[in-house]
């Protein structure tokens, strides 16, 4: 199991309960008939493919991806991936991986700069990616400053909005959009690591990108379409209960079914698309013997039920993170790591089927894969760079050229800390990651020195594949 972040949520000890949710003012649905688009992971090589899938689970087109794509989200037909240095997206249409400058300045002695996730940006055939850059001063005499951008697939970019975060190790994040158009936002700590199961944001806000004005709503683990209702778990007792505050200050609480032993974190809370049904995961919290279960919430009703329970095996769960709703009665369990999701008819409780791989979303408006490449291996090519020719999990060298050795880099164009010379052998751990018209791999040569190389240009090439 690939562990997401941690929150301990506390119980409030609140008194107000309510049986009746107000429906979601958007009525999202989706049309079956749409490309669903699914992200595998093959556990024997270690190789990510992005999927794209008829109603019925048919695979229609396949793209073999790198390591920028441990995390992904669909964009329309293009396939966002984790950004580092640069923007990285699957472009169908292409059969590629398009690598795009994200334009972050240089780190110095005095400041630092940090890329946030991106997110995709509604809006038809507009594509647009969301993220933040972040300005951390390095003793923090000075405020950090996040940046909101709207990337878009041409490689031009306009700023949205930009917030002061004080001195402080942290940094401006797209949680998501509401079907409005709205962006929340969350603060998020830069660097924090452990035993993570859930997150609850905190200091969340909805930003109006066409007033620039950025309200502050209650604290969450997730919200509705509309961006008008926030939940999160709360635990009292080790039983658990869905919180769901509303903006104009309603506070409604559904408690969970009774659970056969305690438990201690909850979160992941997903709110189906017209907002009726809201599914939350609880768990123990033991990493030697982890068990999740998943629950649903019907806000018209007021109960809740348990959809589905997840015993580790040794320290992989099968189920242990909500994908996403296929539509408002189907929820979807499951991620790329675990190799496996469940389909769930929650107006049942009913396991429908299980799919291979993590749910990303629906092609919104297109019903097939005519005019995408023909499946394979997703070319990459960073701009202002040759053709990549490594791959991560190979081995390469350094190649034999002008007699001068390769620059060892702590970041891509980062500061230098080594020299390798020609005929020298690594490991490649990941890349390519694309900046200043170079693709950087992150490598370990065979004597023990880690960081980044530039692949080559376009006079030649400093690296080379080598078994």
């Amino acid at each position: 199991m690939k562990l997401a972040r941690l929150a301990l949520v506390m119980s409030l000890g609140l008194a107000v309960f309510a049986l009746a949710f107000p429906a979601a003012t958007t009525t999202a649905q989706v049309d079956p008939g749409w490309l669903q688009v699914w992200k595998v992971n093959d556990p024997a090589t270690g190789q990510i493919r992005i999927e794209y899938r008829d109603s019925t689970g048919q695979v229609l087109a396949t793209y073999n991806v790198n390591q920028d794509f441990n995390s992904a989200e669909a964009v329309g037909p293009y396939v966002l991936g984790e950004p580092f240095q640069a923007i990285a997206f699957l472009d169908p249409y292409q059969g590629s991986i398009v690598y795009q400058d994200a334009n972050i300045p240089p780190d110095t002695s005095t400041m630092f700069y940090t890329l946030s996730p991106g997110a995709a940006v509604p809006g038809g055939q507009d594509y647009a990616f969301a993220y933040t850059i972040t300005a951390m001063p390095s003793e923090f005499e000075q405020p950090a400053v996040s940046t909101l951008y709207y990337h878009f697939l041409d490689g031009s970019r306009t700023q949205v909005y930009q917030q002061s975060l004080g001195q402080s190790m942290r940094r401006l994040e797209v949680v998501g959009f509401t079907d409005t158009g709205e962006i929340v936002l969350a603060v998020m700590p830069v660097g924090i690591g452990g035993y993570i199961l859930f997150w609850t944001y905190s200091e969340v806000s909805v930003l109006n990108p066409a007033t620039g004005i950025a309200t502050p709503v209650p604290d969450m683990s997730g919200f509705s379409p509309d961006g008008q209702f926030f939940g999160r778990v709360t635990i009292d007792n080790g039983q658990p209960a869905l919180e769901i505050s509303a903006r104009d200050g309603a506070l409604m609480l559904y408690p969970g079914p009774v659970l056969p032993e305690p438990v201690q974190v909850g979160g992941s809370v997903t709110f189906s698309p017209t907002g009726r049904w809201v599914a939350y995961q609880v768990a123990r919290q033991d990493p030697e013997n982890e068990k999740f279960w998943t629950i649903v919430a019907d806000t018209q009703t007021g109960q809740s039920s348990v959809v589905l329970e997840d015993q580790a095996q040794g320290y992989d769960l099968a189920y242990g993170h909500i994908s996403r709703w296929m539509d408002d009665n189907t929820l979807v369990v499951g991620d790329a790591w675990s190799g496996s999701s469940a389909i769930i008819d929650v107006t049942t409780n009913q396991l429908l089927r299980t799919a291979t791989g993590q749910f990303l979303g629906y092609v919104v408006g297109l019903p097939n894969t005519t005019g995408f490449a023909a499946s394979s291996t997703a070319a990459e090519q960073c701009p202002g760079a040759p053709p990549s020719r490594l791959q991560a999990g190979e081995r390469g060298r350094v190649t034999f050229t002008n007699g001068l050795p390769v620059r060892v880099r702590q970041t891509p164009n980062g500061t230098q800390i080594g020299t390798q010379p020609e005929g020298a052998t690594f490991y490649v751990f990941s890349g390519p990651e694309c900046a200043f018209n170079y693709a950087w791999w992150y490598l370990e040569f065979d004597d023990g020195t880690v960081g980044y190389v530039a692949e080559g240009d376009f006079d030649g090439y400093y690296l080379e594949p080598w078994q």
